[in-house]
């Protein structure tokens, strides 16, 4: 039975995906460099849990913080990846739903990069906050990157060209428009293979990811929403929240073109 875990971890496992993913280097936007810089004194030396941590791109940015480093994911394939890269670090199989192996208090902070919680379904989205929540010591930090409603990526559908600016530019844009055109027919029943799969609800909704041809249904979220998450596992401390520009996100900033969030809540 097609579900959401089954369509996203078949996306992540193709070959091309894992070559894509294992030749990703440093950050993967400037919201996330500005929030490293935030936590760099913080966590420096500290426990830290890296969820989700794919082929190993957070790798070496948060081994610079500190060798006190532990990582997840779900996928074996990604996991074999990183052992080979970096056959030093403390990696292993998990799902961040369930951090039982984990004792309370365990980190300083917990993160999940490049909006890998939006794989993730709406309840079990709670699980990885409230569990993450537990496994932080008090006054320790959760990052993570989420994909926002109301910005661009939410609106993008496979018939309905890029603008030049955000293909490359206008010399790339030729190749860039033939490419997407070539792969319209996969991206297409992509969309049809996963409509089942939508859902929605107040301040929410799942449905297909650009990236991956359509092949995977993510869950996106305004930011309200993501906060009234936040404050109902026990997050009620300080929350930054920066764009992917790595502008700050405040009540005047113009939310349609922020493509995702960058947030750090404090326990």
């Amino acid at each position: 039975m097609l579900n959401q875990d089954h369509l996203n971890q078949s996306a992540y496992s193709r070959p091309d995906s894992l070559r894509w993913y294992e030749g990703m280097e440093g950050f993967c936007d400037p919201g996330e460099r500005a929030v490293w810089w935030k936590v760099m004194d913080k966590v420096r030396g500290e426990p830290l849990l890296d969820l989700g941590v794919g082929a190993g791109r957070t790798v070496p940015l948060l081994r610079a913080l500190s060798d006190r480093y532990t990582a997840i994911d779900y996928l074996p394939e990604m996991v074999a990846r990183v052992q080979r890269r970096y056959p030093s670090i403390d990696v292993s199989v998990g799902d961040a739903r369930d951090l039982s192996r984990f004792p309370d208090h365990s980190f300083a902070m917990v993160t999940f990069s490049f909006n890998g919680i939006d794989s993730i379904d709406h309840a079990g989205r709670r699980l990885v906050l409230a569990e993450a929540h537990r496994v932080l010591r008090p006054g320790g930090l959760l990052w993570f990157s989420t994909l926002n409603q109301q910005g661009p990526s939410h609106r993008e559908r496979p018939w309905r060209p890029r603008p030049p600016r955000e293909m490359g530019g206008r010399r790339a844009y030729p190749l860039v428009a033939l490419r997407s055109i070539w792969r319209l027919p996969r991206a297409l029943a992509n969309l049809r293979r996963a409509r089942g799969l939508r859902e929605a609800g107040e301040g929410w909704d799942i449905s297909a990811l650009s990236a991956h041809d359509y092949g995977m249904m993510v869950h996106y979220t305004t930011l309200g929403r993501q906060l009234a998450e936040l404050a109902d596992v026990g997050f009620t401390s300080a929350i930054d929240v920066v764009g992917s520009d790595g502008s700050p996100v405040g009540p005047r900033t113009e939310l349609s073109r922020v493509a995702w969030f960058q947030i750090l809540a404090q326990r």
